[in-house]
């Protein structure tokens, strides 16, 4: 049978190339203001503990995601055109806005603070931008933002909570229509504290918080970027957050077993004596050999394994 032609040009294929090999974000070192509201406790906490690699969105995601962003910046002139005083920078420091929660274990950057919206011009407003698509858009102007889209909801919650706020302007474009509307959101205290003290209790478990399915092909983990890990079906990263001896607490993170503070390239790094913690083994612990520095696991198919200093660590050290 002839081969059919390609439907995209070599140079369309050359880009989403590129874009591919661009090297993933490294993960963040806190949670994130915007990715808090995930129902899923235990997601957030392999990510907050680098469990799993970090997440690449293939070409079409990246380009998407660059085009929104690319459009907040737009929506940012607009709102300036229309008379508001939206200062998209902090003046004292010439970066974004910046909120550091829950004992610094929660962080996160808002598009910016304006006065003079229309209906309450003296009242100064966190601002947050978003572009949708029309599903989403449909569904947010049906609902509102606290139903229809609860992370942000959450995010600006805390923004305000962060930045001693009152109030908010959810400013948001139809991707198809190009539409402009925008929702105020009042703020709740409560609900923000109780937010903040959920990010706090996450960060600072030792324990893998229960999985919201047993189900790896359920419809809330099919896609989830830590559903490998979480199910057992990969290797977890290791580092120094998914070790055994990896201590955090409102200080920051150390290590029990070299009684050491550590910064976050110390943690990315590691050591040869990694042990992983055993929330992360998909097995049932059975020895540990405190002098050998291993922990052993008897695996669901009945195998033994061992989880002890790697060789391959001990070379790295030694060649740095």
């Amino acid at each position: 049978m002839t081969a059919l032609p390609s439907l995209r040009s070599a140079t369309s294929l050359a880009i989403d190339a590129a874009l591919d090999a661009l090297a993933p974000d490294p993960g963040s070192e806190t949670l994130r203001c915007s990715g808090i509201g995930e129902t899923c406790e235990r997601r957030l906490w392999l990510a907050f503990r680098w469990a799993h690699e970090p997440w690449n969105p293939d070409a079409r995601l990246k380009r998407i995601f660059k085009n929104g962003h690319d459009r907040e910046a737009r929506l940012v002139e607009m709102l300036k055109l229309a008379g508001i005083d939206l200062q998209d920078r902090n003046p004292e420091t010439g970066e974004q806005w910046r909120v550091s929660l829950a004992s610094g274990f929660l962080t996160g950057s808002c598009d910016g603070i304006a006065t003079g919206v229309p209906e309450a011009p003296v009242t100064p407003h966190l601002v947050e931008i978003k572009t949708m698509n029309k599903a989403r858009w449909d569904a947010w102007r049906r609902k509102g933002v606290q139903e229809s889209d609860p992370k942000y909801f959450v995010q600006m919650q805390l923004y305000m909570l962060g930045l001693n706020l009152t109030r908010a302007l959810f400013v948001a474009e139809n991707q198809d229509s190009k539409e402009i509307e925008t929702q105020r959101i009042e703020f709740d205290p409560v609900f923000a504290a109780g937010q903040e003290a959920r990010a706090e209790r996450i960060a600072l478990s030792d324990a893998a918080p229960e999985r919201i399915s047993d189900d790896p092909d359920s419809w809330s983990c099919r896609y989830c970027p830590a559903r490998e890990v979480c199910f057992g079906l990969a290797e977890a990263r290791r580092n120094c957050r998914t070790c055994l001896a990896a201590c955090v607490s409102e200080g920051g993170w150390g290590c029990a077993r070299h009684g050491v503070d550590l910064s976050a390239e110390d943690q990315r790094k590691g050591c040869a004596v990694h042990l992983y913690k055993p929330d992360l083994v998909p097995g049932e612990q059975i020895d540990a050999d405190e002098a050998a520095c291993t922990v052993t696991y008897r695996m669901p198919d009945g195998s033994v394994w061992v989880d002890g200093p790697q060789p391959r660590l001990d070379a790295e050290a030694s060649a740095a």
